[in-house]
């Protein structure tokens, strides 16, 4: 699964700033809890149905 993510953050470089403090590390922290919660499901499933899934 790929997610591929565009944004741009307003107000010049005031919004560059906030992103290099904030929105950026929230993006990565959002996807790194959704690839968590993705392999876990998958997990989750395969333990339930006694397929394996590698790894």
């Amino acid at each position: 699964m790929t997610d591929i993510v565009h944004y741009r953050i307003p107000l010049g470089w005031l919004g560059d700033f906030a992103n290099t403090l904030f929105v950026r590390r929230q993006l990565e922290g959002l996807f790194s809890y959704r690839t968590s919660a993705v392999e876990n499901s998958w997990k989750t499933r395969a333990d339930n149905t006694g397929i394996f899934w590698g790894n």
